[in-house]
């Protein structure tokens, strides 16, 4: 019985010493990840927003696709929004259809051809 309890308070204390440092590591660290998330999200609303100013994220309550839209202006003047949108659930999955329009098929005449590959173009200026 002393046996078990002495390999539990053992176990105890490596427990806490282990919970101990890693609540000091993720204090330390935290800052840091939230401000490298706060940097990538920017770079990647400054790829789609074409170099307009990027206002504050605004919640959207009245729009069912729609969970946030953040607003893009040029010199003050509001000129587009960047909308965060709510994926389809599984229901819905099977109606997905493309909505693209199809590209016409080219006839062989006006099909350009391919260029050539560079292991065919190396091929040709040994022989």
């Amino acid at each position: 019985m002393k046996k078990n309890m002495r390999y539990a308070l053992i176990l105890l204390s490596i427990c806490a010493v282990s919970a101990f440092l890693l609540a000091f590591t993720n204090s330390i660290t935290a800052p840091v990840i939230e401000e490298m998330d706060h940097q990538s999200r920017l770079k990647a609303l400054e790829a789609v927003s074409g170099g307009l100013e990027i206002g504050e994220q605004e919640s959207v309550e009245e729009q069912r696709f729609v969970t946030y839209r953040i607003p893009l202006s040029e010199e003050g003047e509001h000129t587009g929004w960047i909308l965060g949108l709510k994926g389809a659930s599984s229901r819905f999955r099977h109606r997905r259809r493309c909505s693209l329009p199809l590209m016409p098929k080219r006839s062989a005449a006006q099909a350009s051809p391919s260029p050539p590959s560079p292991r065919r173009s190396k091929q040709a200026a040994t022989t």
